[in-house]
């Protein structure tokens, strides 16, 4: 395993999985899946909780909680169909195809501040639509 026990800046722990627990002032806790839950900055005088993560049944992330926002996350059996911000507003909305296709965009959809070709495709590989120059959610 590619494991550091120190570096320049700072000790490095590992678990018996080989998971990151220790790094400096930094700490982590997996669950029994090896799935990072939450990390967790030393001060030296308390832990300020930086990340934390929940996951369903299946293994998949559902929550994702960071020092200023917390994300949502829900699916369509294994695909990531939609992200929701702590306010419950969409943020992102993922289209999923088994190939690739060529789609039309809504009505009204071609950006108008952009000069690049609105070449529009969707695919399995990629997890929003795609326009070429760059990807856009779909709301």
């Amino acid at each position: 395993m590619n494991q550091y026990s120190a570096t320049p800046f700072g000790g490095r722990t590992n678990d018996a999985n080989g998971n990151l627990t220790i790094a400096g002032s930094e700490y982590y806790i997996y669950d029994y899946r090896n799935q990072l839950l939450g990390a967790y900055h030393f001060d030296g005088s308390g832990f300020t909780q930086t990340f934390g993560a929940k996951y369903d049944c299946f293994g998949r992330r559902i929550e994702k909680t960071g020092t200023n926002a917390t994300s949502r996350y829900y699916y369509a059996g294994a695909q990531e169909i939609e992200e929701q911000d702590d306010t419950d507003a969409t943020v992102a909305t993922y289209v999923w195809a088994m190939t690739w296709m060529n789609c039309s965009p809504p009505t009204g959809a071609a950006s108008a501040t952009s000069s690049t070709p609105t070449t529009w495709a969707a695919s399995a590989r990629s997890r929003q639509l795609r326009r070429r120059g760059g990807a856009i959610p779909l709301r």
